[in-house]
Parts: structure tokens; C-alpha cells; sequence
């Protein structure tokens, strides 16, 4: 009877739906906040644990969780440093209102950021065709890929089959570039069905461990269209996919037992009424400021002397 009265007492004291939240503490909460409105500007938390003002893109739902995800664009930054984050990024109490710029790059960040990306050139496009391609290809759909020992991020959109169009991380065979939504479906291609451990075509250069292969579009079509698909994930304003036939492909490889890993590559017209020597020309960001650019752009200028032709560069390149 005297533990039932001290009962009785304890509970008059305690505070009215105190059984409600005690009853729920430590369960996970499924009530999400309420989604961030595209177009709206605040800042984010960068990989450098600074935070920027950014601009919300897209958004997204996760179908399990009914957490949020945000396409952000860093108003400092070029367009390859966009990326997806969620809610803990960002810094709800500074949302932008008045139209303000980005936080003010400092001169050291600043040198860091084009030490590590070089800024592109917008090419030829006219600025309405400039707006109607960023709008086209404002999400990025793949956010990293598995090349060789490699993992890289990606830069920009890429017009991959739809079934890819939500892969996180898309894993690739460095050498028929055969690409796969799964790291074991690589690993079972490569080991059941990849014969040939270096690009098709002809091997017209060797010289130590440094290789150069000619291929021809007409002949190894999915092979350049892949590796198109392959580029345009680091260059932002190429246009050519699918429509290769008029072009011949030369992929650099550095060479050892295991076969020929490719570095990068660069492609010319067959017939070019400016003689140009290459239209596009990209080394793979896990081998850049190692001279690989300047040695394609020099075998370009050789095979130009080889058919007598002076020779110019398109402003189409990353290396």
C-alpha cells in the first residue's frame, strides 16, 4: 500500500503527455523537415569545412528515408564542383534574400582551386545556345566513376542510356570502355569475357612504356562513342556523341604486364576545310600535370606534317 501511494503521487507530478514522449524516445523520428525551395540561395558546408553561398538547383526524395537531397551550385565556383548534399550541409539561419554573391574567394583559395581545376574555356557557343545547353545539362547523373585502380569524381553531365541516369558510381573496363552500373558485373565482364587488355586499332607509336593507338570511327563505332561518353563527363561544352564516323580517335596508354592503360585521348576530322590537327583532346584528371597533354598535342602537329598540313588546335581540351 505505501509504494502504491508513493506511485499515485509520482504520477500527479508528472507533466501531462510525459507518457507520449517517453514512449518515443530513443525511436528514429520519420518527420523530415520541410524541403528546401529551388532557386533559393544560403550557405553550404565545402570540402574545405568553409561554408559558401550556393544556389539550390534541384532536390530530390529518398523514397526509403524520406530524407531530402540538394543539387547545389557554388556561386564561387565552376559548375564540375557541383554536387548533391543533404541537410546537415547547410546553414539554415544565413539563407540569402537579397541576390548577394558568393562568399568572397580569398586569394590563397583561390590559388588552391585552380591548381586543382583549370578553367575552361566556353568555346564558340553563342549565349543563347550557352544558356539553353547549361539548362540542358545543369544535373550532373553519374557523380563518380571506377576506372582501372582509379576513382574519380565527374565534372558534368553526360547523355548516358536512361537506365544509368541515377548511378552513383558508374565502373568502367579501361580497356574496351565497356561501362556497368555494378563493380561485379565488371569484375565478372573482365574475367569472362574481355580478351583484348588495350584499345582496338593500330598501335602506330611505342616508345618505353608510352603507346599511341589509331582508331578508326567507322570500324570501332561503340568504342568511340563510348569514350565520347567517357570525355563529356569532364568537359562541359562538347557536342559530339554519338554522330563520330567523321573523326579518327588516338588514345594514349601507359604500357605494363597487365596491358595498356589508357591516360587519355584526342580526335581530328578526316577532312577539315580549317586543317585543323585535333577537334578535342582530354587526359583523364587521375593522370593530368604529368605532360601527357603536351605530348598529344605534339604527335597532332606530327601526323599534320605527315600529310603536310599546317595545323591548328580546336578550343576543346582538358589536359
Amino acid at each position: 500500500p505505501a509504494a502504491d501511494s508513493k506511485q499515485a503521487a509520482a504520477n500527479r507530478l508528472r507533466p501531462a503527455g510525459s507518457d507520449l514522449l517517453s514512449s518515443s524516445m530513443g525511436a528514429p523520428s520519420t518527420t523530415s523537415h520541410v524541403p528546401l525551395e529551388i532557386g533559393c540561395k544560403l550557405l553550404c558546408r565545402w570540402r574545405d569545412d568553409q561554408y559558401w553561398m550556393c544556389e539550390v538547383i534541384e532536390r530530390r526524395q529518398n523514397i526509403e528515408t524520406n530524407e531530402w537531397q540538394y543539387y547545389v551550385h557554388y556561386l564561387s565556383f565552376n559548375r564540375r564542383m557541383d554536387e548533391w548534399v543533404g541537410i546537415e550541409r547547410f546553414d539554415l539561419g544565413a539563407q540569402e534574400t537579397t541576390g548577394a554573391d558568393g562568399k568572397k574567394v580569398t586569394r590563397n583559395i583561390k590559388r588552391k582551386f585552380d591548381e586543382s581545376h583549370h578553367a575552361e574555356e566556353e568555346g564558340e557557343l553563342d549565349p543563347i545556345t550557352l544558356k539553353e545547353h547549361e539548362e540542358a545539362t545543369k544535373v550532373k547523373n553519374i557523380n563518380r566513376i571506377a576506372f582501372g585502380k582509379y576513382e574519380m569524381n565527374t565534372w558534368y553531365f553526360s547523355p548516358f542510356p536512361k537506365e544509368y541516369a541515377n548511378c552513383d558510381t558508374l565502373y568502367w573496363c579501361e580497356y574496351d570502355l565497356s561501362y556497368f552500373a555494378r563493380r561485379e558485373h565488371l569484375e565478372r565482364y573482365v574475367r569472362t569475357r574481355c580478351k583484348r587488355f588495350h584499345p582496338p586499332g593500330d598501335e602506330i607509336f611505342r616508345q618505353g612504356e608510352m603507346a599511341v593507338f589509331e582508331i578508326d570511327s567507322r570500324q570501332e563505332r561503340v568504342f568511340c562513342e563510348n569514350l565520347c561518353l567517357l570525355a563529356k563527363l569532364f568537359l562541359d561544352h562538347k557536342t559530339l556523341y554519338y554522330d563520330v564516323q567523321p573523326f579518327l580517335f588516338y588514345v594514349i596508354c601507359v604500357c605494363d604486364e597487365q596491358g595498356a592503360h589508357m591516360v587519355g585521348y584526342f580526335s581530328k576530322e578526316r577532312v577539315s576545310q580549317e586543317e585543323f590537327n585535333l577537334a578535342c583532346i582530354i587526359t583523364l584528371p587521375c593522370y593530368q600535370r604529368r605532360g601527357y597533354g603536351k605530348f598529344m598535342i605534339a604527335i597532332s602537329y606530327e601526323l599534320s606534317k605527315r600529310e603536310k598540313k599546317l595545323g591548328a588546335i580546336i578550343r576543346n581540351n582538358v589536359y
